[in-house]
């Protein structure tokens, strides 16, 4: 299902077979024998070897059809990276589409494809529609009351950097804050990965003049991040002296000799 580059930023995902197989494997899954309610009723004249047979069968069929919307999704994510916001568009609405045949329109799993779809649109600067991807996102987000800080996290990140795109800074602030909430809850307050959450704090208000604030962010930053550095420096020292120690004699035994040791004028 991938084709190889042509050496001028072309994708190398065949989307038109990519789309292909997913239909069938989609059609496998929902038929009699592949389906889960197809299944369960054939089971129940079935002995149990042929159950666990159907439900190896209706795994490996489920899992072919992520590894497409995995597929898919990587790819529109580097074109996105290469700056082909209109190619990572294109493959960001064909993952939707994916994602929403397999696990429904109000599924999490829709989320990160919004987030895709809106980053493409602030790229090109289509503001209200980058924002309408999110609005989708965080409407998701709240039907489903499982949904992992990691995932509110990315959401509040990417409101915050649009409402800066969209010089709408008290908007930035809140969910900029709201994000570095989330990523403290998950890490902790001094993790390096919730220091990105204080940056970004850092920069908006240094944009907008506010430097006592910005300053405050931005050196407890460098606090954490010197803090990780030099802990990183002792734990390699403290490896380097248990191996030299273990290079060591030990104690009660001679040292070994080489041959150069054994010269007279050393000895005597």
């Amino acid at each position: 299902m991938k084709n190889q580059s042509d050496g001028n930023g072309q994708p190398s995902v065949d989307w038109p077979a990519l789309e292909t197989k997913f239909k069938e494997l989609l059609v496998l899954l929902n038929t009699p024998f592949g389906s889960l309610s197809g299944m369960n009723s054939s089971l129940r004249v079935a002995g149990p070897g042929v159950q666990e047979e159907r439900q190896k069968h209706l795994e490996s069929l489920e899992l072919g059809l992520v590894a497409i919307i995995d597929v898919a999704l990587s790819e529109s994510t580097m074109l996105l990276h290469e700056g082909d916001n209109k190619g990572a568009i294109s493959g960001g609405l064909k993952t939707l589409q994916f994602v929403q045949e397999l696990y429904g329109p109000n599924s999490i799993q829709q989320v990160e494809p919004y987030f895709l779809l809106s980053k493409a649109h602030q790229a090109l600067r289509h503001y209200q529609q980058a924002e309408e991807f999110l609005g989708i996102a965080n409407w998701t987000i709240m039907k489903n009351s499982e949904c992992p800080n990691t995932v509110k996290a990315e959401l509040h990140q990417n409101l915050g950097l649009l409402y800066v795109n969209k010089q709408e800074i008290e908007k930035a602030i809140e969910h900029l804050a709201t994000s570095s909430y989330y990523l403290a809850l998950i890490h902790g307050t001094d993790h390096l990965i919730t220091t990105y959450g204080y940056f970004n704090l850092g920069n908006v208000f240094a944009s907008q003049g506010k430097m006592d604030k910005a300053i405050d962010f931005l050196r407890k930053v460098v606090d954490i991040w010197s803090k990780q550095l030099l802990l990183a420096v002792n734990r390699e020292t403290d490896y380097k002296e248990e191996d030299e120690s273990k290079n060591e004699a030990p104690v009660g035994h001679p040292k070994r000799l080489d041959l150069e040791d054994l010269d007279e004028e050393k000895i005597f």
